[in-house]
């Protein structure tokens, strides 16, 4: 039986949330995951120099996989600018963007300029002068109902996205132009009476667009397109921006990097070196995540080792340390179970969540994991690649050990049925 009450698992599993805003006010669950042993700068003050260092202007990439603490590092890096005195405007594409369906430059622009006045509380609405605009070049059939937003229709209605995208095909470059001078009147209006001072748009979760089983190829296609195809117009004069993207879009286009004024990527915690040795620095971080939400030792006994086992079978995949150590707690509830059965019943448990992937998908990640790299697999077929990573199955690394190194492996819950087949085929 816990010594423990149920209300005190019953609030550590509360505690256990990924979701920044939906913990207890005041608790600080903040832990740096980027110590100097294993990283000469954060991903935080990477992204922060390449605003400082490039004067009144810039276009950034930031990647991450769900839940390795992306929309956290934004929050963090926002706090820091704010502490230079910067403007920063921290906007979620998805409520303006339906995931599901492909992303054109003409909807994307109208979404970064719209949202951009609408958040500084311009005075003029970019939707009503884009209308304006549909108004001038004679575009028939992107009239709307009363009471129906542009924003509105472009994210919800699939028709009117359509004859939109088909219509605008030949104005591209006069929407572009229109967007960029809108922006230029907003950052006039931020800047009276400080001409000097720095203003940043954030625009995250981009990273979430993937389509649907039906589309997937098709949205991928269009994300890389707009990205690589469009990077000169995704620059503006004056402000510095940084678009969150999907982590497989640098493996389908090695070369966007080149494109824009920084690429960063959040990787996972390495647990494990890159021969497959326990890091126990990185293990000691894993538990100061655990220990931030709750007093994990009462709940375990004080037995470090189940950590470290919890911390291991995540992968280093924070949501997952998170969720294990939720079922841990559920598993302890009724009393039936010590820790130690506790924790490894949480563990099948992860690999039951992740025991659906196909005999192509097992062969692709027996690639990565012989490998340690993307490159061989990628071949075999970029777009599967793109899904295996939605789903956490492959996971990436970067330490710094004198030299940067990054590598990919797979997820250990998925590792047992990645073996088993290796071993088939030998």
């Amino acid at each position: 039986m816990s010594a423990v009450s149920e209300a005190v698992l019953a609030q550590y599993y509360r505690n256990l949330t990924p979701k920044v805003e939906e913990l207890p006010i005041g608790l600080d669950v903040s832990v740096d995951l980027y110590p100097p042993e294993l990283y000469p700068e954060s991903p935080v003050d990477v992204l922060l120099r390449g605003i400082n260092w490039n004067g009144r202007k810039s276009a950034q990439l930031f990647s991450g996989f769900r839940g390795t603490g992306k929309s956290t590092a934004l929050r963090q890096l926002k706090a820091r600018l704010e502490s230079q005195d910067a403007y920063v405007l921290l906007i979620d594409a998805l409520e303006f963007i339906n995931p599901t369906t492909p992303i054109d430059v003409s909807d994307f622009m109208l979404v970064v300029a719209g949202a951009f006045g609408e958040a500084c509380g311009y005075s003029e609405s970019f939707w009503t002068k884009a209308m304006g605009l549909f108004q001038r070049l004679n575009l028939t059939g992107l009239e709307l109902g009363e009471g129906v937003k542009l924003q509105v229709a472009l994210r919800t209605d699939p028709t009117f996205r359509g004859k939109f995208h088909q219509l605008m095909a030949g104005h591209i470059t006069a929407l572009v132009q229109e967007a960029q001078l809108y922006v230029e009147g907003v950052l006039a209006q931020l800047r009276k009476g400080d001409p000097n001072r720095q203003v940043v748009l954030i625009i995250d979760s981009l990273e979430q667009l993937r389509g649907t089983s039906a589309n997937a190829n098709q949205v991928a296609e269009s994300v890389e397109s707009l990205f690589v195809g469009f990077a000169n117009q995704l620059h503006f004069q004056n402000l510095h921006v940084i678009y969150s993207v999907p982590p497989w879009l640098r493996v389908k286009s090695p070369g966007i990097r080149r494109l824009y004024d920084g690429y960063e990527q959040l990787p996972c915690v390495p647990v494990r070196t890159p021969s497959r040795e326990t890091q126990p620095i990185a293990l000691d971080l894993m538990e100061q995540v655990l220990a931030k939400r709750g007093n994990w030792q009462a709940v375990l006994g004080g037995d470090r080792g189940l950590i470290d086992q919890l911390a291991l079978a995540s992968g280093g995949y924070l949501r997952d340390l998170l969720q294990l150590m939720r079922s841990t707690l559920g598993n302890l509830r009724n009393g039936r179970l010590g820790p130690k059965e506790a924790v490894q019943l949480a563990v099948d448990q992860l690999r039951d969540h992740y025991a659906g992937a196909t005999l192509t998908d097992l062969r692709l990640l027996g690639v990565v994991r012989q490998t340690g790299d993307i490159n061989a697999a990628a071949d075999q077929g970029i777009d599967r690649l793109g899904s295996l990573f939605d789903q956490m199955l492959i996971l990436n690394y970067v330490q710094h050990a004198g030299v940067r190194h990054e590598w990919y492996d797979v997820h250990p819950a998925i590792l047992p049925k990645v073996e088993a087949l290796a071993r088939a085929q030998a």
